[in-house]
């Protein structure tokens, strides 16, 4: 794809179905701002540098940003969930467990 038409298309989609999806640009993304600045003065360890962790945490407040404007899409909740099962991967140090699979879990 030329870089012109790759500029086209994205045009289209922030100004098409993003536009819907999402609501308004500014606000998501003031609002996203807002999530990530208290997540980045109250994280456990704020005075070392941002690690794989904080950026998938991060990412958690991104859709949860999305998830209060524009339409409500299903799509924002599995991305959170991967979101955090990533996270909670990265400080664990093994995939997660679903508790389904838990010895004792109800099902």
């Amino acid at each position: 794809m030329k870089a012109d038409a790759l500029l086209q298309k994205a045009a289209e989609v922030v100004g098409g179905d993003r536009a819907q999806a999402h609501g308004s640009m500014e606000e998501t993304h003031e609002l996203i701002a807002n999530f990530w600045q208290l997540y980045l003065d109250n994280r456990r360890e704020n005075k070392k540098p941002l690690a794989a962790h904080d950026v998938a945490m991060m990412m958690v407040l991104l859709k949860a940003a999305r998830s209060q404007r524009g339409r409500l899409e299903v799509d924002d909740y599995l991305d959170m969930a991967g979101y955090v099962g990533c996270a909670a991967q990265m400080v664990f140090g093994k995939p997660i467990v679903p508790p389904a699979t838990l010895p004792g879990a109800k099902t």
